[in-house]
């Protein structure tokens, strides 16, 4: 009697949910917030190189690539690479290099706003979650990739701490 009250004890605060926590949960939250924005056509995840970027209807695109995770006693962190893209239509009309260029510029705009609106909903808004959490202050990088098609846009690591189910305490 006293096992079924410590452990319905234990659910009532909460301690299983933690174990509920963990990378399908993180991964689903950074597909929900990504899909949730109206600059997102499409979410993709794995390897970049499986994409096939000649589909002209997926962009913009969000896409994540799964990083490292470290192992603590009570947390495990684990990185994400995010990447937030769009193809490049070269105008044929340019009169001179830095025009030319114009629309790079105004996908470097949008998705970095993108990517910040994704990331603020992992420190404040609706995939805040009390079992994970954005640790770090992500830096994001620009990228002028030519893989099937030409494609511009950010990429960050997101570092997410999530409770270690296996802690020993």
């Amino acid at each position: 009697m006293a096992l079924l009250f410590f452990l319905s004890h234990l659910l009532r605060m909460g301690f299983f949910n933690c174990m509920k926590k963990g990378y399908y949960q993180i991964t689903e939250a950074l597909k929900t917030a990504a899909e949730s924005n109206d600059h997102i056509n499409q979410v993709s995840w794995g390897n970049i190189f499986d994409l096939d970027f000649r589909k002209m209807d997926m962009y913009p695109l969000a896409h994540i690539i799964t990083g490292n995770a470290t192992l603590n006693e009570r947390t495990i962190t684990y990185e994400f690479d995010l990447l937030i893209m769009d193809i490049v239509d070269y105008s044929k009309d340019a009169k001179d290099l830095y025009e030319g260029n114009m629309m790079k510029q105004d996908i470097y705009h949008r998705t970095l706003s993108t990517l910040s609106e994704i990331l603020a909903t992992f420190r404040r808004g609706t995939e805040y979650d009390a079992y994970f959490r954005l640790v770090n202050d992500p830096l994001a990088q620009p990228f002028d990739e030519d893989y099937e098609a030409n494609v511009c846009g950010w990429m960050a690591t997101l570092s997410i701490e999530a409770i270690n189910p296996n802690n020993i305490c």
